[in-house]
C-alpha cells in the first residue's frame, strides 16, 4: 500500500491537501487504520531518555515500555509507520506485513524524501522502526469505585498485554532479487507483529482518512487530536449523544505529560484541534472552565466504510 504516494493533494502545497478535503468526502480507498490502543496511550511527541510512558483515560491506565537500547517510539514518523503496518495488516489479514522490496520504496509510500547521513530520515526510519519492534504495552482497567445501590459500569475494552512485534526483518541486498527471508516473510523488509497485538489490538480499530494526515503532517499532537475527535464521536453516535463533555485534567493524563501544566496542555491541545478543524470543517467544540465541551455526534469517517 502507498500511505500518501498514490494522493495527488499529497504532492502538491498544504492548501492543495486541504481543498481536496473540502471538495470530495471520504472514499473507501481513503482509509486508513488506527488500533485504538495508541488512542489510549498516544506515542510521545518527542525524543525522551525516558523507557516508560503512563496514560490514565478513565479507568483505564495503560503502559508502553521499551525493550531495547533505542528508547520509544516518538514523533509523526512514528505513528505514520504505526498507520501503514495497522493499514496493511487490516485489509489483508496477515502479521508479517511487507515495508517494500527497498527502503526507497518504503519512504515514497509515506512520501518521505530519502537523505542519508547521520541526520538523514533513513537512519531516522531504521531508528523508528526499530522502536516500534520492541514496543510493550500494557493495558489494564481500575477496580470502579461503585456508590451504595449503583452498578458497576460497562467495561468498555478488554484488557491488553505484550509487544507489538515479533521481529524486524530488515532490508537486504538479497531480497531485491526475490529472494525470500527465513521464516516465509514477505522478500523486502518486513514486520512481523505479535500474535496477541493482531488478535487484539487490530481487532478494534479507527477508520481515518488518509488524506488529512498530509494536513497534518509534522503535527502529531494534531495527529493524536483528530484520532481522538474522530474515536470520541464514534462513541457518541454509537451512544445516541449529542455531546459530551471532558476535563482537561483527564485530557492531560492522557495526551500530556507529568512536566507540563494542564492550562499550557489545554492550550496546545485547542491549537490542535484548529488545525483538525481546518481539515474536518465539521468538527465542533467549545471551551468551558476546566472542561472541554465536544459537540461532532458523527465520525469524520463512517465506521461501516470499507476499503477496496
Amino acid at each position: 500500500m502507498r500511505l500518501f504516494s498514490d494522493l495527488p493533494a499529497c504532492g502538491g502545497s498544504w492548501a492543495d491537501a486541504v481543498h481536496a478535503l473540502h471538495m470530495q468526502p471520504p472514499q473507501p480507498h481513503h482509509l486508513a487504520f488506527w488500533p485504538t490502543l495508541f488512542v489510549r496511550v498516544p506515542l510521545p511527541l518527542r525524543a525522551s531518555p525516558a523507557t516508560r510512558r503512563v496514560s490514565v483515560n478513565g479507568a483505564c491506565v495503560s503502559t508502553l515500555c521499551c525493550h531495547g537500547p533505542a528508547g520509544l517510539p516518538y514523533g509523526m514518523l512514528a505513528r505514520l509507520i504505526v498507520l501503514f503496518v495497522a493499514t496493511e495488516a487490516v485489509r489483508k489479514g496477515v502479521r508479517a506485513v511487507s515495508l517494500g522490496p527497498s527502503l526507497s520504496s518504503f519512504l515514497d509510500a509515506l512520501a518521505i524524501a530519502r537523505s542519508g547521513g547521520r541526520h538523514g530520515r533513513i537512519r531516522y526510519v531504521y531508528d523508528q522502526i526499530e522502536r516500534l519492534a520492541a514496543l510493550s504495552l500494557q493495558q489494564q482497567q481500575l477496580a470502579p469505585r461503585l456508590l451504595p445501590g449503583r452498578a458497576p459500569a460497562e467495561k468498555r475494552f478488554e484488557p491488553f498485554s505484550g509487544t507489538i512485534g515479533e521481529r524486524f526483518v530488515h532490508w537486504r541486498p538479497g531480497t531485491r532479487r526475490g529472494l525470500r527471508p527465513s521464516g516465509g516473510e514477505p522478500p523486502g523488509g518486513t514486520l512481523v507483529l505479535a500474535p496477541a497485538f493482531c488478535a487484539g489490538a487490530l481487532a478494534s480499530t479507527i477508520p481515518l482518512d488518509r488524506r488529512v494526515m498530509c494536513v497534518l503532517r509534522g503535527h502529531p499532537l494534531a495527529f493524536d487530536a483528530y484520532v481522538w475527535a474522530t474515536h470520541t464521536a464514534a462513541r457518541m453516535a454509537r451512544d445516541k449523544s449529542a455531546q459530551t463533555v471532558v476535563a482537561w485534567t483527564q485530557l492531560h493524563a492522557q495526551f500530556g505529560y507529568p512536566t507540563q501544566r494542564v492550562k499550557d496542555f489545554a492550550r496546545a491541545f485547542l491549537e490542535a484541534l484548529r488545525l483538525v478543524r481546518v481539515a474536518w470543517p465539521l468538527l465542533r467544540y467549545h471551551t468551558l472552565p476546566g472542561r472541554l465541551l465536544f459537540e461532532t455526534p458523527y465520525p469524520h469517517v463512517d465506521a461501516n466504510m470499507r476499503a477496496r
